[in-house]
């Protein structure tokens, strides 16, 4: 058997980010002060940033950025489209959405991460299809061959996670007690 159409998905992790976190934990916050903003796909009690330019803050994770990106084999050079900030407090959680196809890759760093905060669950765009194909096969077979309907991940600190722009993804609701803080982000190839 041949699996065709997979969809590659990059995990890894920021060098020295320990060294980091507090600041970055800071200026989510500092963020989240100065912008009244619209929450794109965040519910309950979210905050979401508008787009905004990538700073001295986010670049400084430039190379880790870079590694991932080069796992793909992708022709040009990557540039940091825009990036926004996620505070997920208790119960929020981000529904079903994709980044759409102007951009080849998308990603989310993590920056804040208490124990059962929600986790990423990306959804197979092949399920999406509607075909009962997969509905009618076992739990064993999506297992040995990667055909599952979705696939989650249980984020930690300091972890970046890849992904096609137009892969559907949600956010689970944060059940933890405490902020989960993020930042998402879109790559272009110049």
């Amino acid at each position: 058997m041949i699996n065709i159409f997979p969809t590659p998905i990059n995990i890894g992790e920021c060098e020295d980010f320990a060294d980091k976190k507090d600041e970055l934990m800071n200026w989510a916050y500092k963020l989240k002060y100065v912008y009244n903003s619209v929450c794109y796909s965040n519910r309950l009690d979210s905050w979401q940033s508008p787009p905004l330019e990538p700073d001295n803050m986010f670049n400084t994770y430039s190379g880790d950025l870079q590694r991932l990106v080069d796992e793909y084999k992708i022709t040009g050079d990557m540039t940091i489209k825009y990036i926004w900030v996620n505070v997920n407090s208790t119960s929020g959680y981000n529904t079903l959405h994709h980044h759409g196809v102007i951009t080849p890759l998308s990603g989310v760093f993590y920056i804040k991460v208490p124990e059962n905060s929600g986790d990423i669950v990306f959804h197979s765009p092949t399920h999406l299809c509607g075909s009962t194909f997969y509905r009618n096969i076992s739990d064993e077979f999506h297992g040995e061959n990667k055909t599952m309907p979705e696939y989650r991940i249980t984020p930690k600190e300091g972890m970046i996670v890849l992904f096609p722009s137009y892969l559907w993804h949600l956010v689970e609701p944060n059940t933890s007690g405490g902020d989960r803080i993020s930042i998402s982000f879109n790559i272009s190839m110049v």
